[in-house]
């Protein structure tokens, strides 16, 4: 529906929320120049949360559709209460395992500093921990 003429003219429309899907009214809709981080409960009870790559844009809420995670992910199996990092690139979910979605809108500038810091201190860590000598324990330690 075209909110005055010379947008007609112009080519521009409003998008009615009616005759859109709930995804594109988060995705698009409500901020769509920030980075979107999106977390989802699945019908397991797991949950698994990334930035927002790419989303099936079909009009309709349909389960045959599909959104892709990108890292850093997050995962937190069904029953326990501890998100841990999850070491995959990406992740594809289907709709039909969707319960409930969370988005968080993030500042692309700000982001890109927090996850640039966070993997600074992250390979820190891991190269701490790689100075540290094993010890063996058991009967081949020695005494």
């Amino acid at each position: 529906m075209p909110t005055t003429l010379a947008g007609w003219l112009l080519g521009r429309r409003s998008t009615h929320p009616s005759s859109v899907s709930s995804w594109w009214t988060l995705f698009e809709l409500w901020d769509p120049t920030a980075l979107r981080h999106v977390g989802c409960v699945l019908d397991d009870g797991s949950y698994i949360a990334g930035h927002l790559s790419s989303w099936n844009t079909l009009g309709e809420d349909s389960p045959d559709r599909d959104l892709i995670l990108t890292a850093p992910l997050t995962y937190r199996p069904a029953g326990t209460a501890e998100d841990r990092s999850y070491p995959a690139s990406a992740v594809c979910i289907s709709a039909r395992r969707i319960v409930t979605m969370f988005v968080t809108y993030l500042d692309p500038a700000t982001s890109a500093a927090v996850e640039k810091a966070t993997e600074a201190v992250e390979e820190k860590a891991e190269q701490a921990s790689a100075a540290v000598p094993a010890q063996v324990c058991g009967p081949d330690a020695p005494s």
